[in-house]
């Protein structure tokens, strides 16, 4: 006797989101409120101001399941590097266009 194979894939497209791999010892600094970079491959050039949730990621740009990128969280323990980080942000995303 065969067994049910899956035909179908639904993909919930209410909310994107983000998922960011942090150290441990990273993501007990995280705080709500912390701002955001994000640059992804799929829009050279750009670097994206956001929340992890994306509330504030324009309609008009597409982010399909698996687009890869690079992120910093800014909060207050890390200051000293904060400007380091959106610099190798931004190097990252110029580098996309190649």
């Amino acid at each position: 006797m065969r067994s049910a194979a899956p035909v179908m894939t639904f993909v919930d497209t209410s909310e994107q989101y983000l998922i960011v791999s942090l150290s441990q010892n990273t993501v007990r600094h995280v705080e709500p409120g912390n701002s955001v970079e994000v640059a992804l491959g799929l829009y050279p050039g750009t670097a994206l101001a956001v929340r992890v949730t994306l509330d504030d990621f324009s309609a008009d740009m597409e982010l399909p399941i698996g687009a890869r990128g690079a992120a910093a969280i800014f909060s207050e323990r890390g200051k000293p590097l904060r400007i380091s980080r959106q610099v190798t942000i931004r190097m990252y995303t110029w580098l996309n266009y190649f």
